[in-house]
């Protein structure tokens, strides 16, 4: 009885220790995906020039954006963005923006978009990590 108990109380203390646990992933607001339907991924220009105009409307210096892939054979990537330099106004702007860029018919493949995405880093330095890159 008291092996019963003293298992079930180490479990419990166990699971509660875990999920107290601070993560250690990066939440962005919004993630644009370059898809590839075997001809190749998408041209980034139609995203790019949009942030370039979004800058300059807005007066804003520069949009950093963390590069995670290339993923699978043709290249598949995803551009993360935190948008830390904009107001909330602005994000949301932004964001409302950008859904409408990514919802277009690209030549080739597809450009996806997803909100609130939190990415984990890995727990070993194996595997990919973003990589930051600026348009300014």
């Amino acid at each position: 009885m008291i092996t019963r108990l003293t298992i079930t109380l180490t479990l419990f203390l166990s699971c509660l220790f875990a999920s107290g646990q601070k993560e250690h992933g990066t939440k962005y607001p919004i993630v644009i995906r370059f898809i590839s339907y075997g001809a190749g991924v998408p041209d980034s220009k139609p995203v790019t020039d949009f942030i370039r105009s979004f800058q300059k409307k807005n007066k804003i210096k520069q949009i950093k954006i963390d590069t995670i892939g290339q993923r699978g054979k043709e290249g598949e990537y995803s551009l993360a963005f935190l948008l830390k330099e904009l107001s909330e106004k602005q994000k949301r702007s932004f964001i409302q923006e950008i859904k409408k860029i990514a919802s277009q018919k690209a030549n080739r493949g597809e450009i996806q978009y997803e909100e609130n995405v939190s990415i984990d880093k890995p727990r070993n330095n194996e595997g990919l990590t973003p990589q930051k890159i600026k348009i300014e």
